[in-house]
């Protein structure tokens, strides 16, 4: 027995050796060969498969690269670090660049390759890894890349302060700019000119201290999907009128401009796509939006957040060629204007939504102001927060208008405006008014109305209530005048005034007072109230408790009515809590944006700190290690087992 574990723990250890010594071999084979040393001159390392090479020279080790290598900074790259004394850094291969918190000070970076070149950069502390520009008249980064080609930066720090507007820092031609992490980029001229994609995963910074962020000199889809703040002097992002475009998607990022918009968007067959972000300026628009026919990938709509502007108007919406069957929705979010309009609609389509698309809220001096095209409110709503008569910078009429007012029509189209619900509050005399009054521009088939307007709005047998009590007054018409009957008729000190349609009330609270302006019929708890006249319930005309019911549009009074549920109509505002009269509405999703918050151009810190590259590990060393633990572990079991055998 002894002499056969003798043998079985021989075998193990020759098992064991020979799976050590191949370990070994493949490892010696495998390791990283450094063709040379490295010297306090070098400033890069070239890693090609298992070899190592140092260059004195940046642009040397570039032309040594092949496809897919690594390039890795060592110190920061200065003149001394070309040998070439080129206009430009010539980049024509895949290659990954390990900036660390090292800096390539450029003369100027032209790429064209067909896969992709990385740059990717570290941040510790105050210290960023990246590229500044040092010459005049380049591109700190000229991307003609082939149209699948990728150009990525990650966590990269780029700082141009000597080129102006001719010499945009980025200028992408062709494939796709793809940026991530921490990556801060401060420029005079324009930051990114766009003429092919763009994709923003995130970012820290992105500015122009004189220009546009990002501004589009021809067609290309950009994807923004995150980010801390895009701000450019003359507009964050600013697209002219190009034919054929993709489209472009903003979402979680926060855009700012000084004197010019914060977007402008115009595009021929594509759209555009705007969620839970913020978008803003002190001078300028918050957004101008060109549209046009809806493209694959986006549709017209603005899905949440805040657009402001603090003398500008909120939102300024053109459609290509004035075609009104371009559209766009507004689902989500708030826009708002402190000094202007919040929307003024010039051409197109513009739909406010109800509340099973989200909670749509318009602020300005004058809520929104309608130049032309069609406009339809089915929710959301809409407040003016002017007073008197005056003129608005931006808005298309030579004529004053009353400021205050939720909506202000300034054209002769009719049917050009449709209400099919929503709460419209003024701080003026009127909700609605119209630079040109004699017109049927208006159709009012529901909605909440803190003031009067001209009912001949609204169309015959149609039912118009105004509802006076503690929470206040408010004028109400179709299904909303109904469910504000119901809510309202048991609430003590309650005032209806029918203004027009038939209703009939049942179980009205003692004290309620009805009277009809109208020339509907009107019916309260079995009693009749004529024309011009009023009634007071008293406790003895009351119930017996049933249900009641209140109808409109010429049903007989006594017939059978809506029943008191919710409100049927879907309505986003309810009686009592709605909108307060002043014309404010409470929402959260907009806590800023009444604010003077819209800071100026910050300036960037133009330095870049040295620091070390961290070490990696071996994984080959790793496996020794457990080859050795395994040996190890063979040889205590054995020894055990013949301890054991013994001891029988």
């Amino acid at each position: 027995m002894r002499k056969k574990v003798k043998v079985l723990i021989f075998i193990i250890l020759i098992v064991s050796t020979i799976i050590i010594i191949n370990i070994s071999k493949t490892y010696a084979e495998e390791e990283i060969k450094v063709l040379n040393e490295r010297t306090e001159k070098s400033v890069a390392k070239l890693t090609c498969g298992n070899t190592e090479k140092y260059y004195d020279y940046l642009d040397a080790a570039i032309e040594d690269a092949c496809d897919y290598d690594t390039i890795t900074l060592l110190k920061d790259v200065n003149e001394d670090g070309y040998e070439k004394q080129e206009d430009v850094l010539n980049i024509y291969k895949k290659i990954t660049f390990e900036l660390g918190t090292y800096t390539i000070y450029s003369r100027g970076i032209y790429l064209e390759s067909y896969g992709p070149v990385t740059f990717n950069a570290e941040k510790i502390g105050d210290t960023q890894g990246g590229i500044i520009t040092n010459k005049k008249n380049v591109h700190t980064i000229n991307m003609r890349v082939w149209a699948a080609g990728v150009v990525k930066l990650n966590n990269v720090k780029i700082i141009d302060n000597v080129n102006t507007d001719n010499f945009a820092t980025i200028f992408v031609d062709a494939g796709t700019l793809e940026i991530d992490g921490n990556t801060y980029i401060s420029t005079v001229s324009n930051a990114i000119e766009m003429g092919a994609n763009l994709q923003i995963n995130n970012l820290e910074l992105l500015q122009s201290k004189e220009n546009y962020a990002i501004y589009y000199v021809d067609c290309g889809n950009m994807e923004i999907n995150g980010g801390k703040l895009i701000e450019g002097k003359k507009g964050g992002i600013y697209s002219p009128e190009v034919e054929s475009c993709s489209g472009m998607s903003i979402q979680d990022v926060t855009i700012r401009s000084q004197d010019g918009a914060g977007v402008t968007y115009s595009g021929d067959y594509s759209g555009i796509y705007i969620g839970k972000s913020v978008i803003e300026s002190i001078n300028g628009p918050g957004t101008v939006l060109n549209i046009s026919e809806i493209s694959i990938l986006y549709s017209n709509s603005i899905s949440g957040g805040t657009i402001k502007s603090q003398n500008g108007p909120g939102i300024i919406v053109n459609a290509m060629d004035n075609d009104s069957s371009f559209e766009l929705q507004l689902r989500d979010g708030t826009i708002y204007s402190q000094n202007n309009a919040g929307v003024i609609v010039n051409s197109g389509k513009l739909i406010m939504r109800g509340s099973s698309w989200g909670t749509v809220s318009i602020e300005g001096i004058v809520g929104v102001v309608v130049n032309g095209g069609i406009t339809v409110f089915e929710g959301g709503t809409v407040n003016g927060t002017g007073s008197g008569k005056g003129k608005i910078e931006g808005v298309g009429t030579s004529n004053e208008i009353e400021l205050g007012s939720a909506i202000v029509n300034n054209i002769s189209n009719e049917n050009a405006i449709q209400i099919n619900g929503g709460t419209f509050n003024s701080s003026g005399s009127v909700t609605l008014s119209s630079v040109i009054p004699e017109n049927n521009v208006f159709s009012v088939k529901k909605g909440i109305y803190n003031k009067p307007f001209d009912f001949k709005f609204v169309e015959d047998g149609i039912l118009v209530v105004h509802i006076t009590n503690a929470d206040g007054e408010k004028w109400y018409v179709g299904s909303d005048a109904e469910y504000a009957v119901r809510s309202s008729k048991q609430k003590t000190g309650t005032e209806i005034e029918v203004m027009q349609g038939d209703l009939e009330i049942t179980d009205g609270v003692n004290g309620l007072k009805v009277k009809n302006s109208g020339v509907g019929n009107v019916v309260a708890n079995n009693q009749n109230v004529a024309q011009g006249s009023e009634i007071i319930i008293e406790q003895s005309q009351q119930g017996s408790g049933s249900t009641g019911s209140e109808s409109q549009g010429g049903t007989k009074p006594g017939s059978s009515g809506s029943q008191e549920s919710g409100n049927p109509s879907g309505s986003d505002s309810q009686v009592g809590n709605d909108s307060s009269s002043t014309g404010t509405q409470d929402n959260s999703k907009s806590d800023t944006s009444k604010e003077n918050v819209i800071t100026k151009i910050s300036t960037a810190d133009n330095t870049v700190s040295n620091a070390k590259l961290p070490k990696t590990g071996d994984l080959k060393t790793i496996l020794l290690v457990i080859g050795a633990i395994i040996t190890s572990a063979s040889i205590i079991i054995t020894y055990l087992k013949i301890r054991r055998a013994e001891g029988k």
